[in-house]
């Protein structure tokens, strides 16, 4: 009973670990600057990387949640790493070619994301099942925040080691994708839990649920909501860059952006503890109408 009171908490904090280096993914516009200026890629092709990163990382959740009912989340979890080590790995080896690099990070690594992203949290909520809110909030805290690690380590790679952007991509991948892998060793079920569970036909029928009008409007909000932000994101050291702030200021800037996407996460869920889904959803819609116009 100690040793499974002890595991379970290795088990969080590897899986916080392992969302941490796939939510590095939110640092991309750290490489955007030099992208732009050594190897003359436009700001559409950068963005449009990101943008397919962020597509497929969501198009791949659906297939590595099936294999989670059929595979050990350490088995999912190290394959993802593994594609993410991989991507990075290709895009290193571009000489700067566009589709290389879409195909590495865009794709390879978006997929390794997507592969990744669903096993903490699932795994976090079968060891914590009366904390799963807490779990979920502190798991996902960790994929925002990666942010920040992504574009402190950036700046440091470019800047005071004087790496390339293409040698930066290859130390990425093989320092941070061998901490993903580490991290994903770890993660494991209880062993009460180890039973691949077969879904009921209502569970198992996905094509109502999604034609569903509960499924579409939540989907249309969801796609609304992180479009907006991810927008910024993808392009946010650009955008700082462009109002005159100098590169530690535009990297410090990532990192408060990051800062906020991690405590919103936490907060907002409990919020909703509180008051419910409905009022939760118009109190964030206000403050994000509001907080523009306050930094107009």
């Amino acid at each position: 009973m100690r040793v499974d009171a002890m595991k379970k908490w290795i088990v969080l904090l590897a899986g916080m670990c392992l969302q941490t280096v796939l939510g590095s993914v939110y640092g991309w516009s750290a490489f955007v600057p030099s992208l732009t200026r050594d190897y003359e890629l436009g700001m559409g092709q950068t963005g449009f990387i990101f943008g397919i990163t962020i597509a497929v990382f969501t198009i791949t959740m659906i297939p590595a949640g099936k294999l989670l009912h059929k595979h050990s989340p350490r088995f999912v979890a190290s394959a993802g790493a593994l594609l993410y080590m991989a991507g990075y790995i290709l895009a290193s080896m571009s000489n700067g070619n566009y589709f290389m690099i879409l195909l590495g990070i865009g794709i390879i690594t978006g997929a390794g994301i997507g592969a990744g992203y669903v096993c903490p949290l699932t795994t976090g909520m079968k060891w914590f099942p009366e904390n799963k809110g807490l779990v979920i909030g502190v798991s996902v805290a960790g994929f925002g925040g990666g942010a920040v690690i992504m574009s402190h380590l950036v700046r440091y790679l470019l800047i005071h080691c004087e790496y390339n952007v293409l040698q930066t991509f290859r130390l990425i991948g093989l320092g941070l994708g061998s901490i993903a892998i580490a991290s994903s060793l770890l993660l494991d079920e209880p062993k009460n839990n180890r039973k691949r569970i077969e879904g009921s036909k209502k569970t198992q029928n996905i094509t109502s649920h999604i034609c569903s009008k509960p499924f579409l409007l939540l989907c249309t909000g969801m796609f609304s909501g992180t479009f907006a932000g991810l927008l910024i994101i993808g392009n946010l050291k650009p955008i700082l860059l462009g109002l005159g702030l100098d590169i530690h200021s535009a990297t410090l800037g990532i990192s408060f952006f990051a800062a906020g996407n991690v405590l919103g996460r936490i907060i907002w869920g409990q919020i909703h503890d509180r008051l419910g889904i409905r009022y939760t959803i118009l109190l964030f819609l206000a403050f994000m109408y509001v907080s523009p116009r306050i930094l107009a």
